[in-house]
C-alpha cells in the first residue's frame, strides 16, 4: 500500500449529543486523540487531551500529513472525522477522503466497523476491539446527570485511558484490514463525484426561519391546548387529552353508546366518511384526528440540529439506503416534508401572524 495513503481516526469529547447531527455535535468537539498510519508502516497514537497540545503541536502537524497525502482513509458515518477537523479550522478536500464505511454502503455491507471486520472475516488480531465501546461511553461525552463526576479524563481514569489509546489504535489495523478486504467494483469515478457533491452540500447546509422555527412550536402549543380544552367540554372532563386512546375509547361506549373497534388513523378515516355515524362521535374523532394530524417534530430537530449559522448541515447521507444506493435524509428529513395546502399569499400572512403569536385571529386551530 502506497506510503501516501494516510490512514486516520479521531477520538474525541463533545457536550452535545451526537444524536443531534454531525456537524453539531462538531461545533463544541475536543480532539482527545488522534490514530494515524502512512499506508502500511506501524500505527502512532497522539494524545490530544491537552488544548496546547492540539493547537500547537499536533493540529499544524496534521494538517501538514493530510496536505502530503495523496488519499485519507477514514471509517466515518456522516463524514464524521473530516467534518469535525473542518470545525477545528483545518482544510481536508472532499477530494482527498476515501470512507470505507462508505464504500461498505456502496456493496449493500454493513457499515459499522466492528460488524464489517465479521463479515469481511478480518483476523481477531485485526479486528476492531469490541470492548472499546466502553471507553467510548466513558470519555467521549458527558457522565450521567447522577455521577458526581461530570466528566472522565485521564486526570481521573489513567488506566482506562491507556486502554482507550489501545482502542484508538486497533481502528487503524481494523481500517486497513477492511480496506484490503472491500470489493471496489461500486466505487466508479461517477459515483466519487456524487459523493464528493454530497459532501459539499452538506458542509453549505440549508438555510432555515429560526425565528419562524420557535414560533411554530408555540403555536402547536396553543392549538394543542385548545383542542385539549374543547375535547374536555365535550366528554364532560372525563378524556383530559385526546391522545389518551383507552379513556376516548371508553368514554365513547359508555357515554355516547358507540363501541370503537380501534384508532388508528384509517379506523377513524373510515368512521368518519360514515354518513350515520352519530354526531357526538364525529365530533370527538375530528378533533383526534386533528391533534393526530400536526407533529412538532421536524420544528424540534431543527432547532436542535441548527449550526450557529442558521443553516442545517448534514441532512443527507450519501448511499444512505444501502440496498438501492439512493441519498437518505437525515435529522429533519427534509425530503418528506408535506405539501402546501395553502396559496403562497395565505402562506405568508400566516407566517407573519405566526411569528406574532396571533395566527389563531385568522385560522381555527382546527
Amino acid at each position: 500500500m502506497s506510503r501516501q495513503t494516510l490512514f486516520l481516526d479521531l477520538e474525541t469529547y463533545s457536550d452535545v449529543p451526537i444524536t443531534n447531527g454531525t456537524y453539531a455535535y462538531a461545533e463544541r468537539a475536543e480532539v482527545l486523540l488522534v490514530a494515524w498510519a502512512w499506508g502500511d508502516d506501524p500505527v502512532e497514537v497522539w494524545d490530544t487531551a491537552d488544548r496546547d497540545v492540539w493547537e500547537d503541536w499536533a493540529k499544524p502537524k496534521l494538517q501538514g500529513m493530510i496536505d502530503a497525502a495523496e488519499q485519507v482513509v477514514v471509517h466515518a458515518k456522516s463524514d464524521f472525522d473530516p467534518v469535525v477537523l473542518r470545525k477545528q479550522g483545518m482544510s481536508v478536500p472532499p477530494e482527498k477522503i476515501l470512507n470505507t464505511s462508505v464504500l461498505a454502503l456502496q456493496h449493500s455491507l454493513p457499515a459499522g466497523l466492528d460488524v464489517l471486520c465479521g463479515v469481511l472475516d478480518v483476523p481477531f488480531d485485526l479486528a476492531k476491539d469490541k470492548a472499546g465501546k466502553k471507553l467510548i461511553q466513558l470519555f467521549t461525552k458527558p457522565l450521567g446527570k447522577n455521577r458526581k463526576l461530570r466528566r472522565a479524563t485521564r486526570e481521573t481514569h489513567p488506566v482506562e485511558w491507556e486502554a482507550f489509546k489501545v482502542y484508538a489504535a486497533s481502528d487503524i489495523t481494523s481500517m486497513r484490514a477492511v480496506l484490503a478486504r472491500l470489493p471496489r467494483w461500486n466505487d466508479t469515478p461517477f459515483e466519487r463525484e456524487i459523493q464528493i457533491l454530497d459532501q459539499r452540500c452538506n458542509e453549505r447546509g440549508v438555510k432555515i426561519d429560526l425565528e419562524l422555527a420557535q414560533a411554530a412550536l408555540r403555536a402547536f402549543d396553543r392549538a394543542k391546548k385548545h383542542l385539549s380544552a374543547e375535547g374536555a367540554d365535550l366528554t364532560n372532563g372525563e378524556v383530559g387529552a385526546l391522545t389518551q386512546r383507552d379513556r376516548l375509547m371508553d368514554y365513547v361506549a359508555n357515554g355516547l353508546g358507540f363501541a370503537l373497534p380501534d384508532l388508528k388513523k384509517g379506523t377513524v378515516r373510515d368512521l368518519l366518511d360514515d354518513p350515520e355515524l352519530p354526531q357526538g362521535v364525529r365530533e370527538l374523532l375530528e378533533l383526534r384526528q386533528q391533534a393526530a394530524a400536526a407533529s412538532p417534530a421536524k420544528y424540534k430537530a431543527a432547532l436542535r440540529t441548527v449550526s450557529p449559522d442558521s443553516r442545517l448541515r448534514g441532512m443527507t447521507q450519501y448511499c444512505g439506503a444501502s440496498r438501492t444506493g439512493r441519498d437518505a435524509g437525515r435529522l429533519v428529513q427534509l425530503q418528506n416534508l408535506p405539501r402546501p395546502t395553502l396559496k403562497p399569499a395565505e402562506i405568508e400572512t400566516g407566517i407573519r401572524a405566526m411569528k406574532k403569536d396571533c395566527e389563531y385571529l385568522l385560522y381555527d386551530h382546527r
